[in-house]
């Protein structure tokens, strides 16, 4: 995604360098495609500080000279007029020429093609340059088969469309909006791997059901092992499985396939209580820092899940260093660095302490394009639901891409493993894979329980 520049050349007869366009009202569709999207920009003017018979001609709006663009078709007063598109430099010739006090009327209809776009999280730019100081503002964008992931204070969103009015402020207007398909379909492993520096005899291995939520469809789950348990033993939620193994490497993989998205996601059922817990500590160490949040006019108008996400995005720096290490609270809010389960803990402490319910959640996501790994995110119970927030990405609606994929709820999943045998150096190691489902990554594995 680039943003749209545009710069506007003024041409007159003759030239004078103090006349202008005094743009009054700028509406702008935006319809996103496979490709990239359709713009249909509608302008209004009046032409101002020409000299006493002098005339406005045509005029020139120049584009970023990265963007693929072609135009379809430009209109003077609502009428096809005469126009050149020359190095993304869209020159527009009047068919009657314009005296100072005088109305123009423009409408420009272009395509763009995107030389990437990441399918799963996909940005769009709200841009209008600032020569259109001043005018009224009406910006949609429509986005059919996708959800809109990013919170947006001055926008209404209703079904495919959102909506963004506003008066155009000298600097002009640039923001950014994420969006995610409204269903999407993985194929996710999670590997565990053990290795001892000898066979590990007679030994029980504790699981938890992976891809246990209500936010996505859980189908063809399936598990399988080096070798076959001797014994299969259910407690509620937990299995355990008994092996006795000649060897000091063992593998357990957990597939299934995953579906998430809009028709998908159901409300999940949790006792909120046992996610308002917090200890001194954290409020020794945050305490503050909440009440400066709530009371900071730059979140003015946000729901607080919603500041307390914004500040945690822009507090902490993402270091990829950091993946694996689980630094303790304090280090993370003294260094100010982390990766996505630095941001989902600072979050989750602060949400916590504000009253809201949260949860941190260990899965998968595909980020820029299309590139898969493990993330953690946000579950919180707010307006009477849960819903979904990744303080990462600056993701905030309530919805996360549909790449998003929950494997299990911090702190309560993970293999453990009891053995008889007197092993030392024991190694576990989990290893997570993700990619688009198809029947043909669809396979059985080794053995199914």
């Amino acid at each position: 995604m680039r943003l749209v520049r545009f710069f506007i050349l003024i041409f007159l007869l003759p030239l004078s360098a103090q006349a202008g366009l005094n743009i009054s009202v700028w509406n702008e569709f935006v319809q996103l495609t496979e490709e990239g999207k359709k713009t249909l920009i509608s302008i209004e003017g009046q032409v101002k500080d020409l000299p006493k018979n002098q005339a406005m001609t045509a005029f020139s709006i120049s584009f970023d000279p990265k963007q693929n663009i072609s135009i379809s078709s430009v209109l003077f007063e609502g009428n096809p007029t005469k126009y050149d598109f020359v190095d993304n430099v869209l020159k527009i010739d009047f068919p009657s020429r314009k005296s100072s006090g005088q109305l123009v009327s423009l409408k420009i209809s272009y395509s763009e093609k995107y030389e990437k776009i990441n399918k799963y999280l996909r940005q769009e730019a709200i841009y209008v340059p600032d020569f259109a100081v001043g005018a009224f503002v009406k910006f949609v964008i429509n986005f059919p088969d996708h959800e809109l992931t990013t919170y947006t204070k001055d926008a209404i969103h209703e079904g495919d469309n959102l909506t963004y009015t506003a008066v155009a402020p000298k600097e002009g207007i640039s923001k950014v909006v994420k969006f995610t398909p409204k269903e999407s379909v993985w194929k996710v492993v999670v590997k565990s791997s053990i290795k001892a520096e000898k066979p590990l005899g007679e030994f029980t291995i504790k699981t938890q059901p992976y891809f246990q939520a209500s936010r996505q469809r859980v189908e063809n789950y399936k598990t399988s092992f080096t070798a076959n348990p001797t014994i299969t033993d259910r407690k509620g939620s937990e299995i355990n499985y008994t092996f006795r193994f000649p060897s000091n490497n063992f593998v357990i993989e957990t597939e299934a396939k995953i579906t998430n998205g809009l028709t998908h996601r159901k409300q999940m059922m949790r006792n909120m209580i046992a996610y308002t817990k917090t200890t001194k500590e954290e409020m020794s160490l945050l305490g503050a820092t909440l009440m400066k949040i709530q009371s900071d006019p730059i979140y003015n108008g946000l729901p607080i899940y919603v500041a307390i996400g914004r500040f945690v995005n822009k507090f902490l720096a993402y270091d990829e260093t950091y993946i694996g290490r689980l630094p303790p609270l304090e280090e993370v809010i003294k260094g100010r660095i982390g990766v996505c389960t630095e941001f989902a803990k600072l979050y989750d402490t602060l949400a916590r302490l504000a009253g809201i319910p949260s949860i941190i959640v260990e899965g998968a996501a595909c980020g820029e394009y299309d590139q898969c790994q493990g993330h953690s995110w946000n579950m919180i119970f707010y307006d009477g639901r849960w819903i979904e927030v990744d303080p990462t990405w600056d993701l905030m609606s309530g919805v996360v891409s549909s790449s998003h994929v929950f494997v299990n709820e911090g702190g309560k999943g993970g293999v453990e493993i009891k053995y008889s045998e007197s092993v030392k150096n024991l190694e576990m190691k989990m290893d997570l894979e993700m990619k688009p489902y198809s029947s043909d990554n669809a396979q059985t594995p080794k053995t199914q329980n």
